[in-house]
């Protein structure tokens, strides 16, 4: 759904169809970090309330 939504932004804008492309890996790669970034965000902050508890 959200890339339908992106793709009728860019092709509103008049972007180029190598812009959509660039701008649908963009979207694909962030969706793939996302994840990852908060399990470690989760990890760590998992650590820090460990540290606290025994302080």
């Amino acid at each position: 759904m959200v890339y339908f939504l992106i793709r009728a932004i860019v092709l509103q804008l008049g972007m180029d169809a190598n812009d959509m492309k660039l701008l649908s890996a963009v979207i694909v790669a962030v969706a793939l970090c996302v994840p990852v970034v908060w399990e470690r965000y989760k990890l760590r902050s998992s650590y820090t309330k460990g540290d606290e508890a025994d302080a």
